[in-house]
Formats: C-alpha cells, sequence, structure tokens
C-alpha cells in the first residue's frame, strides 16, 4: 500500500502509521490501535523480550512490529509470506513461535483451524496505531472528502463500532 500511495495509484489506505509512512503520506486519522503479540504453544512461557531468544519466531514479510523486535540480532526470526504460512509452519514444527496484530493472529489461527486453548499467554511486544492515510498528491477537491472520512471514522471509532469489529476477530 505505502508504494501504491508513493507513486500515486491510489488516494488513501488504510495501514501503521510510522516515520516511513510520514515520509510519503498524509496522515488523516486514527482509526484504531492494535496489540502487537507474540505467542507459542501452551507451556511456553513468554515473560520477558529475552524469552524470545530460545525460539524461532515467525514473521510476515515486510511487517514491522516494534523497533527492538526488528532489529535484534539474537532473535531467530523466520520470514514468511502470510500469517496462513506462519500456522502451517506453525503446525509442522518449523516456527516456535508466531507473530503480528492480536487480531491477526487470532482470526488467521481460527482460519488454520487451531484454538487459544492450544496456546500459551501472548508475550505484548507493543501496541501500533492504524491510520487513514491519503497520498501525498491527491487530485483535486479530495481534501472535502478526507474531511468527511476524517468524520465518519472518528465517529464509528468512538461509538466503539471499530474496536466491536476488531474484537470479533479476536473471540
Amino acid at each position: 500500500m505505502e508504494t501504491l500511495l508513493k507513486l500515486n495509484k491510489i488516494d488513501f489506505a488504510i495501514f501503521f502509521r510510522t516515520k516511513k509512512s510520514e515520509k510519503i503520506s498524509i496522515p488523516q486519522t486514527l482509526v484504531h490501535k492494535l496489540q502487537v503479540i507474540t505467542l507459542g504453544k501452551q507451556g511456553v512461557v513468554l515473560d520477558r523480550f529475552e524469552d524470545l531468544f530460545q525460539y524461532t519466531i515467525g514473521v510476515n514479510r515486510g511487517a514491522f512490529y516494534e523497533e527492538r523486535f526488528d532489529k535484534d540480532p539474537l532473535l531467530k526470526k523466520q520470514i514468511v509470506t502470510s500469517y496462513k504460512n506462519q500456522f502451517k509452519m506453525f503446525k509442522i514444527g518449523r516456527i516456535d513461535l508466531v507473530t503480528g496484530t492480536e487480531t491477526g493472529v487470532y482470526y488467521n489461527m481460527k482460519l488454520a483451524g487451531l484454538n487459544k486453548s492450544m496456546f500459551g499467554a501472548p508475550f505484548r511486544l507493543n501496541q501500533r496505531e492504524v491510520w487513514l492515510q491519503s497520498s501525498q498528491y491527491p487530485p483535486n477537491g479530495d481534501e472535502e472528502i478526507f474531511a468527511k472520512l476524517t468524520v465518519a471514522i472518528n465517529k464509528i471509532r468512538e461509538n466503539g463500532a471499530i474496536a466491536n469489529i476488531y474484537n470479533k476477530a479476536v473471540e
């Protein structure tokens, strides 16, 4: 999405707000905050960041979770193309831990035919903000559209509708 915004192929997208995204897009409004987690099978205890060092960790290609996690050379990370592949690799023992947003992890866990009772408590890496972000070169008149989108997103975020949608995926 970031590349499409940078190339002005799309007018807006909803994704994590980062230092990189702010160089190529204009943040319009906060949509939701997502918890980033790592979890392993039942019995794996992840109380401290250092507990992660002993495991092979699935990480989605192109994802940035938390600076220390992303850059720590002591972490054994296996880059995969999707949550679906993380769970396939987890099932066959190629990775020990699954990493991603809480919503993405738990939703894809269900799709993989697994349930929370098979896993230990999650280690919470951090919380990320998902924003509506627009191209730096929007077509004429888009300011009005973004103003309307901002009002609509703020309204449904404040009345809890967005959180309810994300929570259904985590249940």
